[in-house]
């Protein structure tokens, strides 16, 4: 009776599959990221490269004159300015410049982990412990060291993984409301970083390779997944 009831235990815990639990949990995770690097930023101060210096003294000129600008008063073009705009809003909350980076930072890694385990979790037909222990194997083999810097990768790599995450959701669902949150993904992306257009290629292949067959269909996607492009770079 006792091994039945032992054998009876573990294949409940097997098979247990709870998404609020598993959404409860991932959550947890996140939080554990965000505070991990939260923490370790606000004691040591992000690190600081050639990228570093330009991306905070532009986002301190953002917050005190609302202009883009480097340390010479020239607008900044070879960085794209979104990741500085991020650091603006955050000083708002009294942080200093270097905090504020390192709580975007900090936001980013935490957003990262909880999409990585929404995303596992579907693509493991909503399995409870794949996702668990795929999400534990991002947290132990993620390079740290560049979320421990002020640098915009943090940022682009979340945009860049939400993207892909809607676009494919809108491929599955045939969603024009999530292509729609793919373009503003892709547009945050190429505001990040400037190697974000490729995700334009990639989406544009992705959505012919479904759609080969119908073109009207392709060319009414294709506008879609670059409508917020096209307002914000067009506008």
């Amino acid at each position: 009776m006792m091994m039945y009831n032992f054998k009876n235990i573990i294949d409940f815990i097997i098979n247990f599959n709870n998404k609020k639990i598993y959404i409860l949990l991932l959550s947890i995770f996140s939080f554990i990221g965000f505070y991990i690097i939260g923490y370790y930023t606000i004691l040591h101060s992000p690190g600081i490269s050639w990228d570093s210096i330009f991306y905070l003294t532009g986002a301190e000129n953002i917050y005190t004159y609302n202009k883009y600008t480097d340390m010479y008063g020239n607008y900044i073009i070879n960085w794209p300015p979104f990741y500085p705009i991020l650091i603006s809003i955050f000083k708002l909350f009294n942080l200093g410049t270097s905090e504020a980076a390192g709580l975007v930072n900090a936001v980013a890694f935490g957003a990262t982990i909880f999409l990585s385990g929404i995303i596992i979790y579907e693509i493991t037909n909503n399995s409870f412990w794949a996702g668990i222990i795929g999400v534990y194997f991002i947290l132990v083999s993620i390079s740290f060291d560049i979320y421990k810097m002020a640098w915009s990768e943090p940022v682009f790599m979340f945009f860049n993984m939400a993207s892909l995450f809607f676009i494919s959701k809108a491929i599955n669902n045939n969603s024009k409301k999530k292509l729609l949150w793919g373009s503003l993904f892709v547009a945050l992306a190429i505001l990040t970083r400037h190697i974000g257009v490729i995700l334009i290629f990639i989406g544009g292949v992705t959505i012919f390779i479904y759609n080969r067959n119908n073109l009207r269909e392709f060319a009414r996607k294709i506008f879609y997944l670059n409508i917020v492009v096209l307002i914000l770079f067009g506008g």
